[in-house]
């Protein structure tokens, strides 16, 4: 395989790792909107705010390793993490720039939980198949 062949199947791979990581932030967005109606609906205090908000990431981010991986087809674990960290970076910087108050205990908590969230999303995705019965 020469260089030009390896440049483009990394460029396909990056396209690919963006095209997952659009579906998750989609995902993630429906998702806050879904609880966002809930929490309007059923007049629900505040306080579910922060769990509706990190499930809503959590579904995010399995969202984006599961087409990623889906897609590439290998390494399931490791696209998940790297997924994860992604997520993980865009949500925490832009929670940085909202709120201003710094990382705290929660932040470990989030990133476990998104993490997690993408491996067994990545995990999920490469062995995805329709022709496959298993339970």
């Amino acid at each position: 395989m020469n260089k030009e062949n390896k440049k483009i199947e990394i460029s396909q791979k990056n396209i690919t790792y963006i095209k997952g990581i659009v579906f998750g932030l989609i995902a993630t967005a429906l998702c806050v909107m879904l609880f966002s109606l809930i929490m309007l609906l059923f007049e629900l205090s505040y306080k579910f705010a922060a769990p509706f908000a990190t499930v809503s990431v959590a579904v995010g981010s399995f969202v984006a390793s599961f087409v990623t991986a889906k897609n590439i087809g290998s390494k399931g674990y490791l696209i998940g993490i790297i997924i994860g960290i992604i997520v993980f970076v865009i949500v925490t910087v832009i929670a940085l720039a909202v709120n201003k108050s710094g990382i705290t205990g929660n932040t470990l908590f989030h990133f476990i939980i998104i993490t997690l969230a993408s491996v067994i999303g990545g995990i999920t995705g490469v062995n995805y198949n329709k022709n496959k019965k298993y339970i």
